[in-house]
């Protein structure tokens, strides 16, 4: 039977992270539902709650604790178990907007492909669609 580690990394992840997914499941995660008493094949919607309540009471980030449910989302799909981590999502998680999609040429090249648009605009026009 193909081990977790097995799993990711068939699932096209890389090595490193292969290893810090399974480092967290193995030395956190497990260790989490050993000391709560929880079984992971009964695991429920309240329990998986109840977790991040205990993350948030250790000072984690939204940020982090968003990354561990995917975590726990990947290795509860590898074991073939309802994903409950799957749909939840902490709020106030600042994503990062991409500011360099585009480079100055391909802006203007953009531009450029709409000449009319550039002399719209003119008093002339804004008098025409006015009056």
């Amino acid at each position: 039977m193909e081990n977790y580690k097995e799993w990711l990394i068939n699932k096209g992840f890389g090595i490193n992270t292969t290893n810090d997914y399974n480092k967290f499941i193995e030395k956190k995660f497990k260790l989490y539902l050993l000391e709560k008493q929880i079984i992971i094949e009964n695991m429920e919607h309240e329990d998986l709650m109840q977790y991040i309540r205990y993350r948030k009471s250790q000072g984690v980030q939204a940020k982090t604790i968003n990354l561990e449910l995917k975590k726990i989302s990947y290795f509860l799909e590898f074991k073939g178990l309802p994903n409950i981590a799957e749909p939840i999502r902490l709020k106030g998680v600042q994503r990062r907007i991409p500011h360099d999609l585009f480079t100055e040429k391909q802006l203007n090249e953009i531009y450029n492909k709409f000449p009319e648009s550039k002399n719209y605009w003119t008093h002339e026009n804004i008098l025409k669609t006015y009056h």
